[in-house]
């Protein structure tokens, strides 16, 4: 999921070679149209264990560091679409999963600005704003980026990482990145 190079030939679309290093991200389309409307600028990932033991984790992302955004996405007419530009209700293509998104695909590119590790529970108000969740009538912000945390989780995931688990997580504030900077 966290290859640390990227290299490819020409894809559909035409885009060359990637020119720098990149991590990837798969996100639902949720949080992509959030990020693409520029509602959120910060994200909160599963910190992965070194090891079984519960040793330290290893450290994931940097400041500098650019992730390749992985969604659903489909090609219809020869051009890569991509789910969070649809409604619910589109039903002409045959959407593919995120993890299964070809390198030439992605579209999305964040910044990493910086980073730390955090308690999901230690969520600041001005963190949830960035997060995208302090919408005007949103009477309990934290209650709904909970809500919004568990349903990003798959069943099998919600049983360790729930927000009422509490895991650790890194916190991640970014900036978009466009594609002439990343793609040659």
């Amino acid at each position: 999921m966290f290859d640390t190079s990227l290299h490819l030939l020409k894809g559909i679309d035409g885009r060359g070679c990637f020119d720098i290093d990149l991590k990837y991200l798969k996100l639902n389309c949720d949080i992509v149209r959030m990020i693409l409307s520029g509602d959120k600028a910060q994200i909160r990932v599963l910190v992965k264990q070194a090891n079984s033991q519960d040793e330290d984790p290893a450290d994931q992302y940097e400041a500098g560091d650019v992730i390749a955004v992985k969604e659903t996405w489909a090609v219809k007419d020869g051009k890569y679409i991509y789910k969070a530009d649809y409604d619910n209700n589109y039903s002409n293509a045959l959407w593919v999963q995120s993890t299964r998104m070809p390198d030439d695909a992605v579209r999305l590119f964040l910044r990493v600005v910086s980073v730390r590790k955090e308690k999901l529970q230690d969520i600041s108000s001005e963190d949830m704003e960035k997060e995208g969740v302090w919408f005007p009538g949103t009477l309990d912000p934290q209650n709904e980026f909970a809500a919004m945390w568990n349903e990003s989780l798959s069943p099998r995931k919600k049983e360790r990482y729930s927000w009422s688990s509490n895991p650790t997580v890194w916190v991640i504030d970014f900036e978009r990145v466009s594609n002439s900077e990343v793609v040659t």
